[in-house]
């Protein structure tokens, strides 16, 4: 890598939103040294455009004071969370 690489990185997936990569800890590099890294992958197909999400962890956001919120737009979407599915039944005894 040199100093004019273009280093990207991926969002936070807010409230409604999803991740749709993780971590595979495999890491590389000298911890606080010059260069390092952690592997990702993702997680589902991810259709072009799309943004790559994955969690900060829980305290990322209120340790900075800050609130999280979505991160997709209309052009760049992030993906949405599944909604849950309730298995309600009814008994009419």
């Amino acid at each position: 890598l040199s100093l004019a690489t273009n280093y990207q990185y991926a969002a936070c997936p807010g409230p409604s939103e999803r991740q749709n990569m993780r971590s595979t800890f495999q890491y590389w590099g000298v911890r606080n040294g010059e260069n390092g890294g952690l592997e990702f992958v993702t997680t589902e197909e991810v259709k072009a455009g799309t943004q790559l999400c994955h969690w900060y962890g829980s305290g990322w956001f209120p340790d900075r004071g800050l609130k999280r919120l979505d991160v997709g737009t209309e052009d760049y979407p992030a993906p949405k969370r599944r909604s849950k599915i309730k298995a309600e039944t009814q008994h009419d005894d």
